[in-house]
């Protein structure tokens, strides 16, 4: 049998979950339609634009000895750097940035 949960686990799981809201005026960007190879240009060319924006910040973090992708996504979410999107940062959005200024010219 498996054990029994306590008092604290049950009040945990009876919270409700946050739900993630876009900002006031947020509108997800538009994108051309009818070619997806183009499209995917597009937004291949945004993200690689927001990572050289983001790129002097990371350095910086660096500099400052932060080396972890969870100190990174800590001191980004504190600074209120913005996402791409308006939202939090999360590990996997760092590693992905981390990945995308390594690949750029």
């Amino acid at each position: 049998m498996g054990k029994a949960m306590t008092l604290e686990a049950r009040a945990l799981l009876a919270q409700p979950r946050p739900v993630w809201r876009p900002p006031p005026g947020w509108k997800p960007p538009a994108l051309p339609r009818g070619n997806p190879v183009k499209a995917a240009a597009v937004v291949r060319d945004r993200a690689n634009a927001r990572a050289a924006e983001l790129a002097p910040v990371i350095a910086g973090l660096r500099a400052e000895g932060l080396t972890t992708v969870r100190a990174l996504c800590a001191e980004l979410a504190a600074r209120e750097v913005p996402t791409a999107r308006g939202g939090t940062w999360n590990t996997r959005e760092v590693q992905r940035l981390l990945k995308r200024i390594e690949g750029l010219p």
